[in-house]
């Protein structure tokens, strides 16, 4: 993280009392535009189209790690991740990782007992 946004952290932290994350998410127009290019990718985990169906609101992906396989076979590194959906619903989504790169970054509040682990940045 740049250190100018530790410092913009810590100024927020010391002044409410609150500790925020930053945390990636995808809208419903990024899900629909998953589904569609995910035929093209090629990739295990793919939306379906439904995903259409869903709210438009903010949906935070709350799991990412790299990955290198497709179909059990060795590939190009890509990013799964796991989004937070409606409803306790979770999906699970690869993407190439210049797309994952581009999704749009919000502040998120932690939860109290997380929060509580979280030590000042030095």
């Amino acid at each position: 993280m740049p250190r100018t946004k530790r410092k913009a952290d810590e100024k927020r932290r010391a002044k409410t009392g609150r500790v925020t994350g930053r945390v990636k998410y995808l809208t419903r127009s990024h899900l629909i535009e998953c589904s569609d290019l995910g035929v093209g990718w090629g990739y295990n985990r793919q939306v379906s189209e439904r995903v259409a169906e869903l709210p438009e609101v903010n949906y935070p992906v709350t799991f990412a790690m790299p990955h290198h396989h497709r179909g059990g076979v060795a590939c190009e590194a890509h990013v799964r991740c796991v989004v937070e959906g409606p409803n306790g619903l979770f999906l699970t989504v690869d993407m190439p990782v210049e797309y994952y790169r581009r999704l749009p970054v919000a502040r998120r509040r932690l939860p109290a007992a997380l929060a509580r682990r979280v030590r000042p940045l030095a």
